[in-house]
């Protein structure tokens, strides 16, 4: 892995900060998002050309959000949100992958390379995930790098809306790894 401060290599992939752009294919990730199974468990993302723009440039313009790119061609296959909690010590990670992307570890990879970076900071000392616990897709590149859930609880999604147009509820999770036990699996 190297690290710059504005982009992240792995053997497959290149983790960079977004440009305004980024919208065409931040438009193919939404629309890709908003169909999925997953899609339900958030607020809608914009699907078209307009907010599409505006989320690139939003992206853009917040440190906290990486685009993550096929190595080989560049195209933007994912992203990852990395951001300080409330409590000291304590980042929150966050990630939505293109689903033909699926399946070859790409984001497993990405999240590996994105917690490498916040635990090389020493006054890191966890990382958590909240998602709803039954999207198992978001779940398992965690559980792959040792995350393990920590607390469950109401997933009401206000965003969301069911066909009688209440707000959808599902089981939300915590899931966390502490500093030490990633250091340990990482070496």
């Amino acid at each position: 892995m190297t690290t710059h401060t504005d982009q992240l290599t792995t053997d497959r992939l290149l983790i960079r900060h977004f440009t305004p752009a980024d919208w065409v294919e931040l438009q193919e990730l939404a629309r890709d998002r908003e169909s999925s199974a997953g899609g339900k468990y958030d607020h809608a993302w914009p699907t078209d050309d307009e907010g599409c723009r505006g989320m690139a440039v939003y992206f853009a313009a917040q440190e906290k959000f990486w685009a993550v790119c096929l190595r080989n061609t560049g195209h933007l296959i994912g992203l990852l949100a990395l951001s300080p909690e409330d409590e000291p010590g304590v980042m929150e990670v966050g990630h939505v992958f293109h689903t033909a992307h699926l399946g070859a570890d790409l984001d497993t990879e990405a999240l590996g390379c994105l917690m490498d970076v916040a635990f090389a900071d020493p006054s890191v000392r966890q990382i958590i995930c909240r998602n709803a616990e039954e999207w198992e897709a978001q779940l398992a590149p965690l559980r792959k790098l040792g995350l393990t859930v920590v607390s469950r609880g109401d997933g009401t999604d206000f965003f969301q809306r069911n066909a009688d147009g209440n707000p959808i509820t599902f089981v939300g999770c915590t899931m966390a790894i502490g500093r030490d036990e990633w250091l340990q699996r990482r070496r």
